[in-house]
């Protein structure tokens, strides 16, 4: 080999293995946690080396992005966007649950990285193409869809759902294979007539005794959605609050305890049961609910499930609290109907897929903004209409 050949196999070498430590950093700790330092010492390397080879750390989420991610996460929206078009064959449906229930690392990463692209420059010029891309190919990247083809596209958004909540426990998770079945059916007519949007104003369960709390509580929820639960500083929302230090202090003892309280009082606002039980009242209710969640008025409740999430992927505190009050609120809609009334196990898999649903989507608006404008409520009534069915 002569030497030229020898360099440049050298070069692809030590890529590589920059590339395996940032995949193993990411997926153990999260990108918002990716340091080149930590990249660096993993992969046997001195920070100025892999400077050398990336100019900075977002150079380095791009790579991350490009040479390890995106491929794995096209392959899944391609296989869920054709399965009605192949006539969701058992095998084929099979393969695509076998990918989607055990999601690699670069699944997993693929994923988070449409979760944050919107807050890093240099990501958020290059994954919503990609995706857009993707999208155009399939014929789902349009404001005016036919019903298959809405349909096709809320598959889409409850499967990357489904790899979202993944690194949660599993007392959350939907039967994807059942799923994936009633999603690839021929297509049904909505049940019921579409309901106005449901209001999607309330941010958070305030306490009007504590207005500095609250004002506390609102812009914290703003620092999160705007940089992600890692990023937020009490500094920060206090600046944006208006409020002094001592103020801070004297109602949270640290920035980890005012986090847990925002996303805490975001989640119980979310998934409180009066409003899971206006929206299982019916396909047309539910569909409703689901359509006002993905538009524009919505941004920020969106991205704090955005966030919420990635933060609880990493942060066993934060998933906690996360799947304490989701499973708290599924249990209360339970409890409330008579026993026999209805099927029980039947209503936690359909809250179990409405979550799917809610976070598939709310990421897939972060990469394909164009379809904000989408109505939601004819396909998610089919898909709702299938699920109570089949599920």
């Amino acid at each position: 080999m002569s030497e030229r050949r020898a360099r440049r196999q050298s070069a692809i070498d030590n890529d590589k293995r920059i590339l395996d430590a940032a995949v193993t950093i990411a997926d153990d700790v999260g990108l918002d946690r990716l340091t080149v330092s930590a990249v660096a010492t993993t992969a046997g390397f001195t920070s100025g080396a892999v400077y050398a080879r990336y100019g900075n750390r977002e150079e380095l989420l791009v790579a991350l992005w490009e040479q390890r991610a995106a491929a794995e996460l096209e392959a899944v929206i391609r296989q869920v966007g054709t399965l009605r078009r192949r006539g969701a064959t058992d095998s084929y449906r099979s393969a695509t649950v076998d990918t989607v229930t055990r999601p690699s690392p670069g699944l997993r990463i693929a994923v988070e990285t449409c979760l944050i692209a919107h807050r890093i420059d240099e990501l958020h010029e290059i994954v919503p193409r990609a995706v857009r891309e993707w999208f155009t190919d399939l014929a789902l990247d349009r404001t005016s869809l036919s019903a298959d083809e809405a349909v096709d596209l809320a598959a889409i958004a409850g499967v990357i759902g489904y790899i979202a909540l993944s690194p949660l426990p599993q007392r959350l998770s939907a039967d994807l294979d059942a799923s994936l079945q009633w999603i690839s059916a021929p297509a049904r007519d909505p049940i019921g007539d579409p309901l106005p949007p449901t209001d999607t104003a309330q941010q958070l369960v305030v306490e009007p005794s504590d207005p500095i709390r609250n004002d506390l509580l609102v812009a914290g929820q703003a620092v999160i959605a705007r940089s992600g639960v890692h990023r937020t500083t009490l500094a920060r929302i206090g600046r944006l609050a208006r409020l002094a230090p001592a103020t801070l202090y004297s109602r949270y003892h640290n920035r980890d305890e005012l986090v847990a309280d925002i996303l805490r009082r975001s989640q119980v606002s979310n998934s409180q049961t009066k409003h899971r039980l206006d929206y299982l009242a019916g396909d047309a209710q539910m569909s409703a609910a689901l359509h006002a969640f993905l538009q524009p008025e919505a941004l920020v409740r969106r991205r704090m499930h955005c966030e919420t999430i990635v933060a609880a992927w990493h942060t066993p505190s934060i998933a906690d609290v996360y799947c304490s009050v989701e499973q708290q609120a599924m249990d209360e809609v339970a409890q409330t109907f008579p026993p026999g009334l209805i099927d029980i196990e039947r209503l936690m898999e359909i809250q179990r897929i409405s979550l799917m649903a809610i976070h598939g989507s709310a990421i897939v608006l972060e990469v394909l903004p164009e379809i904000a404008h989408l109505d939601w409520r004819p396909a998610s009534a089919l898909l709702l209409a299938g699920a109570l069915q089949d599920a």
